[in-house]
């Protein structure tokens, strides 16, 4: 008796002659590459002038005049377009003329505010430095390959929806992969082609939050540099491509996460690190030669004030997550003393670098 084939082989299923499989895969496909395709012409080219436009204080103020022009632009010619029309209306009404009158009084508002944006962006080509090279780089990123539609949603709007499109491209691959490779173990069963993707999105978002949450816990105070969007697609085209592997790493984190919650608080830790980076600083300070060296006194000289400088970080550090430990672990204080150990870290750093250089 001839042995039933498996339900869940989708590519040994036919439809008119052809493998259901590949006819779903390749269709995947076609969805994969207009998904890139989105990404390349519409996100980054958007991403790529957002992040020119907070480069300097230069380039903040072209792009900002830069937007009011094209806003103001883009309203006269929607005007003009509309009067056209009612201009060539062989039976115009009322209602018609009254519209008419008031697109002209438009036309001619507009034409004065686009005359006014126009002479700021000369004024800052004149005035301003580096305004020629601001203006010229902002327009012509602003108007290759740029959507309307993004124009009013945030850099970290932007860059969520990059994470989850990648996420889903991710799940693509996983899915397509398997066609090239001849290891029957590792077809695509028929939900794999709606799940696969769909879970690529949800555990690129799982990471994106990760990334997150280890920005604002790694930042020193006053950093608010926003996440680049290159090392976010690539975790996130990762993420959905190994969803499985991905989502094991997260659950090993949860659960180191509840363990050191469940032993501990996060002043312990602070304590921890503290002490790591106090004995780092002795340790420096060890190899720190009493006096200049012979024909050493520059790089001397350079290094003790780097020295006197860790030592303060030192002070301020501890001072820091002993109020973390005094207000019982407070989020803002846990986080000014994170700020104040990674100042340590980097003054500590400094000195290593600088008394290294003496022989």
């Amino acid at each position: 008796m001839e042995a039933a084939m498996p339900c869940c082989d989708i590519r040994n299923m036919k439809f008119l002659g052809f493998p259901i499989g590949d006819i779903f895969g390749g269709v995947l496909l076609c969805f994969g590459v207009v998904t890139a395709l989105f990404v390349s012409i519409a996100i980054m080219p958007e991403l790529s002038w957002r992040g020119m436009a907070q480069g300097s204080a230069t380039y903040k103020t072209a792009a900002i005049a830069l937007r009011a022009r094209d806003e103001v632009a883009d309203r006269l010619d929607s005007y003009h377009t509309e009067y056209l029309k009612l201009l060539t209306d062989d039976a115009p009404n009322t209602n018609m003329l009254i519209r008419r009158d008031g697109l002209s009084k438009g036309i001619q508002d507009e034409t004065a505010a686009l005359a006014a944006a126009e002479a700021e962006v000369t004024r800052i080509r004149r005035d301003l430095s580096d305004g020629p090279a601001a203006v010229d780089a902002l327009q012509l990123a602003r108007h290759s390959w740029r959507w309307k539609c993004f124009d009013r949603a945030t850099p970290d709007q932007l860059i969520l929806l990059l994470t989850l499109l990648m996420g889903f491209l991710g799940g693509i691959i996983s899915v397509a992969r398997a066609f090239l490779t001849a290891d029957s173990s590792d077809q695509p069963t028929p939900a794999d082609y709606v799940i696969r993707p769909l879970m690529g999105i949800v555990v690129a978002f799982v990471f994106y939050l990760l990334v997150q949450v280890a920005q604002i816990t790694l930042s020193t105070a006053g950093n608010t540099d926003k996440l680049n969007p290159i090392p976010i697609a690539l975790i996130a085209v990762v993420a959905g491509m190994m969803a499985n592997e991905a989502l094991g790493a997260v659950d090993s984190w949860g659960k180191t996460l509840m363990a050191r919650i469940s032993t501990g608080t996060p002043a312990d830790e602070l304590k921890a690190m503290l002490a790591e980076q106090r004995k780092r600083l002795e340790e420096v300070t060890k190899k720190l030669p009493t006096s200049a060296p012979r024909d050493q006194t520059q790089q001397y000289k350079a290094a003790k004030p780097a020295h006197t400088a860790a030592e303060e970080a030192l002070k301020r550090a501890e001072e820091a997550v002993k109020k973390a430990a005094a207000d019982n672990s407070s989020s803002a204080t846990v986080a000014a003393a994170n700020a104040a150990l990674a100042d340590l870290k980097a003054k500590i750093a400094a000195a290593e670098t600088l008394t290294a250089a003496i022989p």
